[in-house]
């Protein structure tokens, strides 16, 4: 029984439903193309992305960020639900609503550019630098 999974293509800009056969964590890291990965929390309701625990050291990076998470995320990532014990779910985010959510970043040489020119509305808070005045400017 084919299942489907929103997947966020950095390397093409694209936030795609891709339908394939299985479900979980295998099926996952085939679609990312990963061995290991990390979940990061975008959402209230518990939803948010896999991706690959180990892309800082991959050679072809290309970044995003999500309105809700202060720094950058680099490749691929499933968008999935996950319950207060930690299972995952459908996600209750909708597509139309991640895409708003979403902007591109792009290489890791366009992410360094527009941070050295753009660096001075990065903002500390406990610690952490937010990268989020440089891509979503109205917020």
């Amino acid at each position: 029984m084919p299942t489907m999974e929103t997947v966020i293509d950095p390397i093409n800009q694209k936030i795609n439903v891709v339908k394939h056969k299985g479900s979980g964590i295998d099926v996952w890291r085939e679609l990312i193309g990963c061995q290991m990965l990390t979940f990061v929390n975008l959402y209230e309701n518990g939803d948010g992305v896999y991706l690959d625990d180990e892309g800082l050291y991959s050679e072809n990076q290309h970044f995003w960020i999500h309105r809700n998470y202060p720094q950058p995320l680099v490749g691929k990532a499933i968008h999935i639900g996950t319950t207060d014990e930690g299972e995952s779910r459908v996600p209750q985010t909708s597509y139309k609503q991640l895409c708003k959510d979403v902007v591109w970043c792009g290489s890791r040489f366009d992410l360094s550019f527009v941070v050295r020119c753009m660096g001075d509305r990065i903002t500390t808070e406990n610690g952490y630098e937010d990268y989020r005045p440089i891509f979503f400017p109205e917020s």
